[in-house]
């Protein structure tokens, strides 16, 4: 007898934060686990990915039982790598960047650890590392965000002020 398997269901996108376009993104993509809570599982799949099989099945093979089924990038494989080939200049963003990874090194994250390409995640809700995890990721990009933000409107009041 053939598993039986139950479509989604509709959720419309719900922003109280009034967050932009992207941040709501970020949100979703990174935050499942407290927006759709009454689920046990949630799969991301990012607009520019084609899905050309049967998730749920790859699901079963590959996530053997883990909490957490992404992918790894398959041209980087080393954060403090794909920092120094990025050409960066001296601006605030990548300065921050620096530091961060200067933060990462002094902490022990080891190198050449992969890098997730988050464009296809699965994840199960009930994982307290997993909820953890995604929490930690959901703080560093605000933070981050909000750094390019106030950069974004510090460098269009210098412009405005030229």
């Amino acid at each position: 007898m053939k598993e039986q398997q139950k479509a989604g269901k509709y959720q419309p996108i719900e922003n109280p934060e009034q967050l932009e376009k992207r941040q709501l993104k970020y949100k979703y993509m990174i935050m499942a686990h407290k927006i759709l809570s009454d689920y046990d599982y949630s799969i991301w799949i990012d607009p520019t990915i084609r899905i050309t099989g049967d998730l749920l099945n790859f699901s079963r093979i590959y996530g053997g039982g883990h909490s957490f089924l992404g992918f790894l990038q398959t041209r980087d494989d080393c954060i403090y790598q794909d920092t120094l080939l990025t050409d960066m200049v001296d601006d605030d963003i990548n300065i921050s960047i620096r530091k961060r990874m200067l933060q990462y090194k002094k902490e022990g994250y080891p190198e050449y650890n992969g890098l997730l390409d988050s464009r296809v995640m699965i994840r199960k809700h009930r994982e307290e590392k997993v909820c953890r995890v995604m929490e930690e990721w959901w703080q560093e990009w605000r933070k981050e965000e909000q750094k390019k933000g106030e950069w974004t409107e510090r460098e269009g009041w210098v412009r405005s002020v030229r």
